[in-house]
């Protein structure tokens, strides 16, 4: 039987995001979170849902960020700054501000960003498949009809149409 990875944690200026096998869970049980966003519960986002990820690494002038983007249109600026983070920012419900007071923290914002990355591309590649998979069978059923009809209309005969069968 195949275990599970451990989920991935990291904790932010406005909340917390989990990063699980096939979905990331975004939490405001903090201070921030409930600061900027509110009480709002969980959130959970599946990597097939996302549209992309951004990410700015934070160092320790600047914070950073990562943003779940779930729709291009809706999503918000992220402008973060030395001290200041824009409001908009820290409000966006896909987005957990990232602070560099720790080399640690950095680290593991890197293993989440990357681990969140891969999971988005393999989300992608099976989208990707799938479609390939309906096409390709969608098309050899149009074959056969087509071929059916030509059968129908005389046009071939009944074993030509068992041949390209």
């Amino acid at each position: 039987m195949r275990s599970e990875p451990e989920p991935i944690t990291i904790t932010g200026v406005n909340g917390r995001a989990t990063a699980y096998e096939d979905h990331v869970n975004i939490s405001r049980k903090s201070f921030g979170g409930l600061l900027f966003q509110g009480f709002k519960g969980e959130k959970e986002i599946f990597y097939s849902d996302l549209k992309g990820i951004e990410y700015k690494k934070p160092n320790l002038m600047l914070n950073g960020y990562i943003q779940f983007i779930t729709n291009a249109e809706l999503a918000k600026n992220q402008a973060v700054g030395w001290v200041g983070t824009t409001l908009d920012a820290a409000e966006d419900p896909n987005a957990i501000i990232l602070r560099a007071f720790k080399k640690s923290n950095v680290r593991m914002y890197e293993k989440f960003h990357r681990y969140v990355m891969l999971k988005l591309q393999a989300a992608k590649q099976s989208k990707v498949q799938n479609i390939n998979l309906s096409n390709a069978s969608y098309s050899t059923a149009d074959e056969l009809q087509k071929l059916a009809t030509l059968r129908d209309q005389g046009i071939i005969s009944n074993e030509e149409f068992q041949q390209q069968k």
